[in-house]
């Protein structure tokens, strides 16, 4: 079987697309050997097409599943209101004790030195420490990921051994989805810019 760009519920979600819709060319025969049908005639029907199945199968999906969406609503809002009272008070500590924190674009870090911290939620245990973990280190980054208007909280702590602190996340279908249609569309986009498509 080829390799895949995607992760496998990414890889999953396609052939159920494709076994819903068929026809020709499938779906994952277009993201991986788009050189086969684009930048000829008819090109930029078959992108439609295929822009047209992801979106019915996904709004489908999503469509029967409202009470997922709305608790994941829930537990988003609530990871969010986490991660600004933990990020103030990772702040506030560096501030007083003249520690820099950043918000960098991106950090590499050596996972032998590394040593992971998951937290489920803020307690005035986990405000010490990040008192500790602050007056150890050289800097403090906020590392968390974005997804839509919600943060993640996730921070490093440079220290002799680099400590990373993060909230755990919600872990819902709903995610998934909509991450696996970014994915699948992202990649259209992509074939649509490097090749082109002709009516």
């Amino acid at each position: 079987m080829q390799d895949v760009p995607w992760d496998e519920e990414t890889d999953s979600l396609i052939t159920s697309i494709d076994a819903e819709s068929g026809g020709s060319p499938t779906l994952r025969d277009l993201l991986l050997n788009p050189q086969k049908y684009m930048g000829r005639p008819g090109s930029s029907a078959i992108l439609d097409k295929a822009r047209t199945k992801v979106s019915s199968y996904f709004d489908a999906l999503l469509e029967s599943m409202q009470e997922d969406q709305q608790r994941f609503m829930q537990e988003l809002e609530s990871a969010n209101s986490q991660y600004i009272r933990i990020n103030q008070v990772i702040g506030d500590k560096a501030l007083s004790m003249n520690v820099p924190f950043i918000k960098p674009s991106f950090v590499d870090v050596d996972k032998t030195v590394r040593e992971d911290i998951s937290v489920q939620q803020y307690s005035s245990q986990i405000e010490q420490l990040i008192g500790k973990l602050i007056s150890a280190s050289k800097y403090v980054a906020d590392i968390s990921t974005q997804y839509k208007n919600y943060s993640f909280g996730s921070w490093l702590f440079s220290a002799d051994r680099v400590y990373v602190m993060t909230l755990e996340q919600p872990k819902s279908p709903v995610m998934y989805l909509e991450n696996s249609r970014a994915v699948i569309n992202e990649t259209l986009d992509d074939i649509a810019a490097q090749y082109g498509s002709r009516s």
